[in-house]
C-alpha cells in the first residue's frame, strides 16, 4: 500500500496568556479523523483529513487540515473503506497522516509558544542499590 498526504491548511492559536505559567497537569489529545472517503477505482481511494490538537486545561489549538491518497490491492482498499464507515481508521493511514503533520504542527506550537505535543520524556529516577555493612 502506498500512502500520499497533501497539507492544504493549518492554524494555531494560543489562548494562555504570556505572563501565566502553564499549568503543571497539562494533557494534550491529538485526534485524527478522516470525512468523505471514497474510492476513485478498485485500487485508489481518497479522503480529506483533519488532526486537532486540543490542551486541557485551554492553553491553545493546532489544526491541520489536507488530502490522503491511498493506491493498493483491491482487497486493501475494500479494507480500509469498511474500516472508514465503521469509524476505525486503519492504524497505518492514522501513522502516516500524524508522520507528515507532526512536524509542521510542532514549528506552529513553537511560534505561539505552546508545549508541542510530543509526550514528555521524564528520566526514570534508578534506585541506588543498599548497601550493606558488615561488622
Amino acid at each position: 500500500m502506498n500512502v500520499k498526504v497533501l497539507l492544504s491548511y493549518i492554524s494555531g492559536e494560543r489562548f494562555w496568556e504570556y505572563e501565566k505559567p502553564f499549568p503543571p497537569q497539562l494533557q494534550i489529545s491529538i485526534n485524527v479523523n478522516l470525512i468523505d472517503f471514497e474510492t476513485l477505482s478498485k485500487e485508489e481511494a481518497s479522503s480529506r483529513f483533519i488532526v486537532s490538537i486540543q490542551y486541557i486545561p485551554s492553553v491553545g489549538q493546532v489544526v491541520a487540515k489536507g488530502k490522503l491518497i491511498v493506491n493498493g490491492e483491491e482487497n486493501e482498499i475494500k479494507q480500509i473503506k469498511e474500516a472508514n464507515e465503521k469509524k476505525q481508521i486503519p492504524l497505518a493511514l492514522v501513522q502516516a497522516i500524524s508522520n507528515f503533520t507532526i512536524g509542521e504542527i510542532i514549528i506552529i506550537s513553537k511560534a505561539l509558544g505552546i508545549p508541542p505535543p510530543l509526550p514528555l520524556l521524564i528520566p526514570q529516577a534508578q534506585e541506588k542499590p543498599q548497601s550493606s555493612s558488615l561488622v
